[in-house]
C-alpha cells in the first residue's frame, strides 16, 4: 500500500483535502525533497496528515500552526 493510500484509507471520508491535490504534494515532494515544512492554518488536519506521511519519506518535518 502507498503512502497516499493508506493516508486516504484514514481520512477518506474528511472533507477538504481529496487524493488528487496529495498527489500534487506527492510530486512536489518528489522533486523538492523539503527537510522542513511550515503549515500555515488547519482545519480538521487532513492535509498535514498527508504532508507529514511524505515528509516522513524524505526524513522531513513539518509544522503547522
Amino acid at each position: 500500500m502507498s503512502t497516499l493510500d493508506h493516508i486516504e484509507s484514514i481520512v477518506e471520508t474528511t472533507p477538504y483535502m481529496r487524493r488528487q491535490k496529495a498527489e500534487l504534494l506527492e510530486d512536489l515532494f518528489t522533486r523538492l525533497q523539503p527537510q522542513r515544512l511550515v503549515e500555515i492554518g488547519t482545519y480538521h488536519g487532513t492535509g498535514t496528515c498527508y504532508l507529514a506521511a511524505l515528509a516522513a519519506q524524505y526524513g522531513g518535518h513539518v509544522t503547522t500552526i
